[in-house]
């Protein structure tokens, strides 16, 4: 019977020292987007905005999520669209479009102290810029200039599922308890750097790369006991 009652404690004691190992949380900021190579000369920089969800097993750390920005379009007909006299048969119905990034990254810190902890990643992103465009159609006006109307307007879009490599930076700021769980709130700074390919029905591919970075807070319950 002590062999049985003491192979159940032991077993107890490791689920709870596994149990200690887990954390979760979220994130939510904002941050800066810059595009470059083939991307720089087809969008404009952004301003976007989000959040993510994360689990944490020792030092071992998955997160998912997602972010929204408004970059402004360099390219007023990007598909290409021309009548046999070189005029425009397609425009973008406003100068920006909506840039949907979702990502999944893996990592692991390679610091955790009380104060600061680093953690670079890696992992997917998946990148969707939709826009409106005007189908137009010509003609010649009474004076005999060259006129067009609006025939159509409808929605378009891009996507591109690429690489993405990143680094937490967690400046803790503010532990408290609740429950059984060790609430702790971060100042969390992540650069990042991904690669993007849109393809769709333009003419040629658009590829570059992505520079960003994002200032967020972080948090994050571990159980502790």
């Amino acid at each position: 019977m002590m062999r049985i009652l003491t192979t159940i404690l032991a077993c107890v004691m490791a689920m709870s020292a596994w149990a200690q190992r887990w954390s979760y949380g979220f994130e939510a900021g904002v941050g800066g987007m810059l595009p470059a190579g083939g991307l720089h000369s087809f969008v404009k920089g952004e301003v976007p905005f989000g959040g993510a969800f994360e689990v944490d097993y020792g030092g071992l750390r998955f997160k998912a999520g997602a972010h929204y920005g408004q970059p402004s379009l360099k390219v007023r007909n990007p598909f290409g669209l021309f009548d046999e006299k070189g005029r425009d048969l397609q425009l973008n119905r406003s100068g920006s479009a909506s840039h949907v990034t979702v990502r999944a990254l893996l990592g692991y810190s390679v610091l955790r102290s009380d104060a600061v902890s680093i953690t670079p990643l890696a992992g997917m992103v998946y990148h969707r810029l939709g826009w409106s465009v005007n189908d137009l159609e010509w003609g010649v006006n009474d004076d005999g200039h060259d006129v067009f109307i609006v025939t159509e307007s409808h929605d378009v879009s891009l996507g591109s599922v690429s690489w993405q490599v990143a680094l937490d930076v967690d400046i803790k700021v503010h532990s408290r308890f609740v429950d059984n769980h060790r609430y702790t709130s971060s100042v969390r700074i992540t650069p990042h750097i991904g690669g993007a390919r849109f393809k769709g029905g333009m003419p040629s591919a658009v590829s570059g790369t992505y520079y960003g970075i994002t200032l967020s807070y972080s948090g994050l319950f571990s159980k502790i006991y």
